[in-house]
Formats: structure tokens, sequence, C-alpha cells
């Protein structure tokens, strides 16, 4: 049970004595149960009551003074452990007179907090040009707050509370004159809605929150916290309790966050008291608040923007952009901001104004730097390029690419938070996302497609080999979790396997981040550059594999586009990867059937098995698991690249590039002696290897078997990319909860 109040009052009147002296020494001290060992005290139910009763035998031994040593050597005092305090603290102590609250108790205390604000409120009333007449009367009512600070150990009681009307009552005390009564009131709320009181008492929690709201809890908390003074140590300790108790509320009742939004002013004042540049701990609760507020609510997103408070975290942001914070709680409301502008971003409107802002110099200029603010930086560049260009197109004319391309290489190192978890992959991922959002916004025009292409040839490729070292890395990952999956469903006798759970885990593994590096090669191939394509076949003949693992990846994304920013961008968005595809020499037929739906076949399994996955060799164990199986046997490398040869040839024919001294070059010249068009090579191609044609519709049957699979899960339609990042956003909820509750503890 929970008696704050009473043991402050009690520690210091403990330390007044053991600081002044005998002389000062205080009797008795009344207390509602036991808060431990207090030297030169024993509890007890005496003649005034339950509480601390000055020890005869210690005055008698202090008016007497300290005994002289016999053999005049000072003897040294004997130092207690904790066991043996324990123990004479329970030897001194009646245990049995110890009382525990009980519904009774409750009652009795409800009853008299009740009679004590009725008492203050007539003699305030009769008395208001004499304050000293009530002024004995507020000291009680302050005392009878207090005392249902325990209530806060036993939430199975708050409906007993509820219903006496204590909660309206307590609320009435917010607007006391007294700013002790207000203050005390605010920590008492605090201390009803706490996390560690009702985490095993949801329902009674609710209830507490539900007849808090009835009662106009809202406007009475920001009232009285508008009119709070923080340079008042009393005062600015109120401000924390009642932002902690909003805190309380929204994850008590998410509801209650639209309610503070549309009935108070508390957005503004928050947006307002997160500007200083002086740090507090108020300023860290504040943007705790807001970064609850904001979680997963559009319309806080969307009102945040309109009201300048995008611009206001910008402000918040820059001032980290040449410095580290100095306290692991300043690095906290660094981080804070960043998570809060991330969130916000996630809508179209305030992406425009965080350009307009200069986010993205801002964003550059933190990504020059080697401070923390770096990693909060390369995520805020992610959120703000997906799906619209204007960020994209200032980051190239910036000069950005530079930067951006020396994190994705490895090269720059970015600290993560302190004593947090390990950030090198999430910024690999993140970098990832950035590439494939400029490649999928940025436009012809200016040169800008032209220079974030430009990149992958340069230093001899070296980016083009780190972007498919990724990509076999992502698809090695994903089969291994597939092949995790289906040992587990083989060990438990299940026939099927939930395909939620099957999406899941391939998301965990990192099937978004291969779609990305996949779109990304499809993109390089696009430019028509022979070195790039060139080297895109080397380094997929090393692994054993093959353009068509690239084309398998490509339509599992063009299956799966979500609706997420509406109709008109998936409409885009599919009509890009359908383009993609087409470019890699896929027909236009077999896409239109992708697009329709009407691919019919038998139904396949959802998993490899294990004795599948251990026959896989050479690079076929990297495939995810939308491969065809076909496509999963291992085949000899020589069919392979003469499949890749024959697409790379076709391409080429159309550029007529007369420059071609490798082997696909002499693959073109003998199909333009048979007559110079791709049928007449493919007729070649048959003579040469008539068992391929019989592979070919074998594959194209197993093809079909896994584009039924992916239509019965087309009724999904979510953006795995967001999906990603709203559960690192539920982590890091997770975490500021487990960090506030350390706090109050």
């Amino acid at each position: 049970m929970d008696a704050r109040g009473a043991s402050r009052v009690l520690n210091a009147v403990v330390n007044s004595v053991l600081n002044d002296g005998a002389s000062d020494h205080v009797s008795y001290v009344p207390a509602i149960k036991f808060l431990g060992a207090r030297p030169g005290y024993l509890f007890k139910n005496g003649d005034k009551g339950l509480g601390y009763y000055s020890d005869k035998k210690l005055e008698k031994s202090v008016d007497q003074g300290p005994e002289e040593p016999e053999d005049g050597v000072e003897h040294s005092r004997k130092t207690l452990t904790a066991e043996e305090l324990l123990k004479q603290a329970e030897d001194q102590a009646n245990v049995e007179e110890i009382q525990l609250l009980d519904a009774k108790g409750l009652k009795r205390l409800g009853l008299a907090f009740l009679r004590k604000y009725k008492d203050n409120m007539e003699q305030r009333m009769k008395h208001a040009e004499q304050p000293e007449r009530f002024l004995d009367s507020e000291v009680d009512l302050d005392e009878h707050i207090k005392s249902l600070l325990q209530v806060a150990g036993s939430p199975e009681m708050y409906p007993i509370l509820i219903d006496m009307g204590c909660i309206p009552t307590l609320l009435a005390c917010l607007s006391h004159e007294n700013t002790d009564i207000a203050a005390d009131t605010l920590e008492l709320f605090m201390e009803l809605t706490g996390a560690d009181a009702v985490e095993d008492y949801h329902e009674e929690a609710r209830a507490l929150v539900e007849a808090m709201l009835e009662s106009n809890a809202l406007e009475l908390l920001v009232q009285r916290l508008l009119s709070l003074d923080e340079k008042v140590e009393e005062e600015a300790k109120a401000v924390f309790n009642c932002l902690t108790t909003f805190q309380n509320m929204v994850e008590v009742e998410p509801k209650v966050a639209e309610q503070l939004v549309d009935k108070t002013r508390l957005l503004k004042w928050l947006l307002t008291r997160i500007r200083p540049r002086e740090f507090d701990s108020n300023k860290l609760e504040a943007s705790e608040l807001l970064a609850i507020l904001v979680q997963g609510n559009e319309r806080i997103q969307k009102r945040i923007g309109e009201i300048g408070g995008i611009d206001t975290l910008l402000q918040c942001v820059a001032m980290y952009k040449s410095r580290d914070p100095s306290t692991a709680e300043e690095e906290e409301f660094m981080q804070n901001c960043f998570d809060l502008l991330c969130s916000c971003l996630m809508i179209h409107d305030n992406k425009a104004v965080f350009v307009k802002s200069e986010g993205v110099e801002l964003v550059w200029i933190m990504l020059q730097s080697k401070k923390q603010s770096r990693y909060g930086a390369v995520k805020l560049l992610d959120f703000s390029t997906t799906r619209f260009p204007q960020p994209c197109e200032k980051l190239v004319d910036l000069g950005g690419l530079k930067h951006l391309f020396g994190i994705f290489m490895g090269k720059a190192r970015i600290k993560g938070p302190r004593g947090g978890r390990d950030v090198e992959m999430e910024v690999e991922e993140r970098s990832v996302s950035i590439i494939f959002n400029l490649f999928q916004t940025l436009g012809s025009k200016g040169g800008r497609r032209e220079r974030l292409a430009a990149k992958f040839v340069e230093s001899e490729f070296e980016k083009c080999d780190r972007l498919m070292e990724l990509f076999f890395r992502y698809a090695a990952r994903v089969s291994t979790q597939e092949a995790k999956l289906a040992e587990l469903a083989l060990d438990d006798g299940d026939e099927e396997t939930d395909p939620e759970e099957i999406l899941m885990a391939r998301m965990d593994a990192g099937l978004f981040t291969l779609q990305q590096c996949a779109i990304i090669v499809a993109h390089l191939w696009s430019t028509t550059d022979t070195g790039l394509r060139k080297r895109i076949i080397m380094l997929l003949h090393q692994k054993g594999q093959a353009l068509a693992n690239i084309k398998d990846v490509l339509l599992e994304y063009y299956r799966t586009i979500g609706m997420e920013g509406g109709l008109e961008e998936q409409q885009r968005v599919r009509s890009k990867v359908k383009e993609l595809l087409s470019g890699m020499g896929m027909p236009q037929g077999e896409l239109e059937t992708v697009q329709e739906g009407q691919l019919k076949g038998p139904e396949t399994e959802p998993l490899v098995s294990t004795e599948q996955q251990q026959k896989l060799n050479g690079g076929t164990e990297h495939l995810p698991s939308s491969v065809p199986a076909a496509a999963r046997k291992p085949e000899p490398v020589k069919d392979v690249e003469e499949e890749d040869n024959d697409g790379m040839d076709m391409d080429m024919d159309v550029e007529e590039d007369k420059k071609r001294k490798e082997t696909s070059s002499q693959a073109l010249d003998r199909h333009r002696d048979l007559g110079g068009s791709k049928e007449a090579g493919r007729r070649e191609e048959k003579s040469v290897h008539p068992g391929k044609s019989q592979r070919d519709d074998r594959d194209d049957k197993e093809y079909r078997r896994s584009e039924r699979e992916s239509d019965r899960s087309r009724h999904h339609d979510r953006d795995r990319g967001d999906r990603g990042r709203d559960r690192d956003k539920e982590e890091e909820r997770e975490h500021r909860k487990e960090r506030r509750r350390s706090r109050s503890r």
C-alpha cells in the first residue's frame, strides 16, 4: 500500500530529530500503517492513536549523555545489517496492531474526506476575509487527501470509492484556491491511475477513468495545469504529476487522447512547453505525452501540422545537429521529438509542411555530422521520402546522395540510443528503403534519376555489389525462417500453418527489404546500361541463381500491393512495377493475367519442407517462398546462363549495340543469321536444348500454382513497410512505458 505523503512527513521529522538533537524531539508522529523502523521511535497503537511514539529509553540515555568507556578507550558503535534492522523493527513494533485497508476502512476514510471538504467550504464562505479562521480546516482537508493515497495500493476497491461519490469532490479540489491542496490532489490522481496500481485490475481502472470523464476531469485538469507556475518547486512537481496522469488515462482508455485534443488546449500547451532550450524533467514528460497522443491517430497527427507543430519539432531537434545530449533523459527527449516527426510525416499534407520548413536541409546537415542525431535523421528521411517526390528531389539537389550511400555501404557508423539496442541492421534497412523511395518517385526531368543510377556504376560497381549482397542475405534469412516454420509445423503435426503467422514471420526476417532490393535491381536493369546488366548477371551466376529469381520477388510484391495511400497511389505503384517486369522480359500477356488474378492451377504448399531445404544447393537456398517449386530444384548452371543470356539478348537487340564482345553477343549474331527475329533465336535454342521447352512448361505450371496461393492472401491489403514501422513504434511505446514505470518507482 502506498502512503507516500505520510512517509515524507515521518522522514522529515526523524531527520530533524537526528540532526537537531533531543531538544527538538517529537514524542508522537501519526501514521496509518507501519512504514519501517525509525531510530528512536516505536510503532504502536497508544493513547494518541496509531503511529510512532518516542522511545523512553532512548530519551533517558540522551539526557544522561554517553557512557564513558571503563578503559578510557572509545569503542566503535556496532553497525547493524539490513536483516538485523528488520528484525529489530519487528521486535519493537506490535505487528498485530498494524491495520490493513479494507472496505470498511475505505468507507471511513471517504466519509471523513467528504466531511472535511464540506467543513472547509463552509469555513471559507463564513470567514472569507479572515484566512486564519479556516486555516485549520484546510490542513485537515489536506491530510485526508493524503490519507487516500493508500487506496492506490488496492485497485480492487476503486468501485467503492466511485460509489461513495468521492471522485467529483476530488476533482473539485483541483480548483481549490490553496495550491497545496490542488497539488496533493494531482499526486493522488497520478497514483490512482498509475500503471503499477492498475496493471492487474484493468476493468477497475477503466471504471475510475470513466467516472473522472463524467465529472469533466480533462477540463479541470488542464485548467489547473495552465495556472501552475513551474518556477515554484512544488508547483513544478504538480505539473509533472498532471502530465503523468494524462498519460495513464490514455493508456487505460485510448479514447481520452482525442477528447484531450478536441475539448482542451493541452496540445498547444505541450508544443509550447517543449520549445525552450533549457531541459528539465517536465519537458521530457511533455514530449512523452505528445508521443502517446500522436501514436496511430491520424486526426491528431494532422492537427499538429495545422497548428505549426512540425516547425516546433524541427526547432527542438535542430538543437542537436552540432552537439550530443548531455544526459540520458535529454537523449530520450531528442528521440521522442524524432519519433513525433516520423509519426506526423505519415500524413501527406505534413510532408509538404516539412519541406517548406526546410526539414530536408536540416536532415542533410545532420547526416554530415557524427552526432547521435544522425540516427533520428535517417529515420526522418525514410518517412519523408515515402510516396512524396519533393523531399527526394531536394535531397538530390543538395548533394545528399554522397552521405546516403556512405550509410548504405556501411562506411558511416551511426550511434543509436544510449544503452539501447544495436541499430546497425535498422539503419541498413532504412538506407535501402530511402534508395527505393528515390527510384520510385524521382522523374526523368533534371537528371536526378540519372545521378542516382550513376552511383551504382562508380568505383567499379561497388554499390551494385553491395545491393546484390543484401538481396542474397535477406533472401537467405526469409528462406531460413520459412524452413523453421515448416519444421515446427511438422513437429506439432499441423497440416496447415496460419497464413498470417507465415507472413509475419517472413516480415520479421526481412521480406519487405528483400522486395525493395529486387525493385532497385529492376530499376537499374531498366536503365539499359550494359555494364550494370552484365554485373547483375555475373553476381547472380556466382550464387547459382538467375534473373528469374528477381522477377519472382517482384511478382509477389506486385500481387500484394495494398491500398495504403489510396486507390490512385495503388494504381501508380502497380503500373510502375508492371513496367519494370516488362522491361525484364516478362510477356505482356502474363502481366495482364497476374493483374486480373485469373491464374488457374492446383494449390501449392505454403512452405518448403525440411528435407527440401536440405536438398537445396548452390544459391537456391536463398530463394524466398514465392519462387515456384520447380525453380527451387537445382539445375545445371549452364541452362540458367543460357536462359539469362536469351533475356539479355532480346533487350540488346532493341538497343542494337554493336560493341558487345561477350557470349551474349555471339548468341545475338546467331539470332540475326536465322532471320533477325527473337522467334528465330528461340527456335535455335530449342533445337540445341530440346528438353528446355518441357522444363519451361513445368515451370509455368508451378508458377501458376504459386499465383493461386498468393490470390488466397490478397485480402490482407496492406503496405508491409508501414506495418513494419507500426511494429517498431509499438515496441518503442512499450519501452517508454517501462522507463516511466522505473522513474515513478
